[in-house]
């Protein structure tokens, strides 16, 4: 009975998705329903009630959903599905990891589902190219690894992300105090030079969003991502997405030349998403040539590691004859502000903001403007005067209040659909 059912479902999938194909107008779910007990009535398949209506649910979610992630896609409160195998699958909701019961039949299932999700952005995932990071049409970064760099079968996962999230909602989250997020707003509009350190999910992607709201109204951005997965919310931005090589090892666009390419774009503000290689020469070297206001992220345990292990380390990988010194110098002279975001219990909470000052004794000194203390971030001790005359001379007085930007609408009621409106996907 088990097979019969398992050739049902495999004739029966095949049968709906060409007609779903051809059809003119998409189906809904319930046209859909009535089509797949039709089919299943052709067939003479004797199914109890229960059997059969778990059966028609798992078609339609195949034909015009994503199978047992269906659910989880198309649900606000889950910002992260991991996937460790066809029949192992966790989510993060609202700021909890949940085992969840839901499981694809096999592994087949898992990949038919992965090649449906990642057609629409015209990616490939098969023995010759095993891995893919991929980012989808709502901004969703989708990762997956399959055999035979996948030991114990098919890994994925995807990362959602909310369009809306304002610093509002941060305070209102208590990622952020109402004074941090005032002083961060502030400094973002007096073109300070910024970098946002964190571990993997700490939310720095999402402050780097929720702080482009305060770009000024005609600032000039590039943004420079490798996948594209910010949000931002400047009027005059261009988006770059760095490019890995093809199946010849021909044709790579790396972040590095892409940050070079900016320059002569006459920015005023240069964005990259993340800095994880030499790079990081170019974006320090940019903060110091002209480019104020620029923002980054890097993975570091704190700020003062962050300027005196992870962004030195990552320059040498850039510049391997550049004496620690000069390095330590050129981080110093580049940041204004540290920013550093962890998960504490499942929230993502901003513990420490920073001010970078000078390099001094072999290190980058910094002075702490707010800590976690008790539970939340307090503030510990004012900004210098060379940086509020920083701010100052760009036209924001750290001691007058900054006007909140309006709030854009909210679309995350309308559900997720990828869907692809070129040609065949290579």
């Amino acid at each position: 009975m088990e097979q019969d059912l398992q050739d049902a479902r495999k004739a029966i999938l095949a049968e709906m998705e060409k007609q779903t194909k051809n059809a003119e107008t998409k189906p809904d779910r319930e046209q859909l329903h009535v089509q797949i007990l039709d089919a299943i009535h052709r067939r003479g398949l004797r199914l109890d009630f229960q059997v059969r209506d778990q059966f028609i649910q798992e078609l339609v979610e195949d034909v015009i959903g994503y199978g047992p992630i269906e659910t989880f896609i198309q649900s606000p409160d889950v910002t992260e599905i991991w996937i460790y195998g066809y029949d192992k699958i966790v989510i993060e909701q609202n700021g909890d990891r949940i085992k969840t019961d839901a499981k694809f039949r096999d592994d087949d299932h898992l990949r038919n589902t992965l090649e449906k999700i990642l057609a629409p952005v015209g990616k490939r995932l098969d023995e010759s190219e095993p891995r893919v990071d991929a980012r989808l049409p709502d901004g969703s970064r989708l990762n997956a690894v399959i055999a035979p760099v996948a030991v114990d079968g098919t890994q994925v996962t995807i990362r959602k992300f909310k369009k809306s999230l304002t610093l509002d909602d941060l305070i209102k989250s208590g990622t952020l105090t109402e004074e941090s997020a005032d002083f961060l707003s502030k400094a973002v509009s007096g073109r300070a030079n910024l970098m946002v350190s964190g571990g993997t999910s700490s939310g720095k992607t999402t402050l780097l969003n929720c702080l482009s709201e305060y770009w000024g109204e005609m600032d000039s951005v590039v943004v420079i991502e490798d996948p594209a997965e910010l949000n931002l919310k400047g009027k005059w931005v261009r988006r770059m997405e760095a490019r890995g090589p093809n199946l010849q090892g021909e044709g790579e666009i790396s972040i590095r030349h892409l940050v070079k390419n900016s320059l002569r774009q006459a920015p005023d503000r240069i964005i990259i998403g993340e800095i994880r290689d030499g790079t990081a020469v170019d974006m320090l070297q940019a903060m110091m040539t002209g480019h104020s206001g620029s923002m980054s992220t890097v993975h570091a345990d704190n700020v003062e590691s962050m300027c005196n292990n992870r962004l030195p380390d990552l320059v040498s990988e850039g510049n391997t004859t550049l004496e620690p010194e000069v390095i330590l110098k050129r981080v110093a002279g580049a940041l204004d502000i540290g920013v550093h975001a962890e998960q504490i219990n499942g929230d993502r909470r901003v513990i420490q903001i920073a001010e970078i000052l000078d390099m001094a004794d072999g290190k980058v000194n910094i002075r702490n403007l707010f800590e976690w203390q008790n539970g939340r971030l307090e503030k510990v001790a004012e900004p210098s005067e060379a940086l509020q005359d920083k701010l100052k001379h760009f036209g924001v007085d750290l001691h007058e209040t900054v006007p909140k930007p309006e709030p854009e609408p909210d679309n995350t009621t309308e559900p997720i659909t990828w869907t692809w409106e070129g040609g065949d996907a290579q």
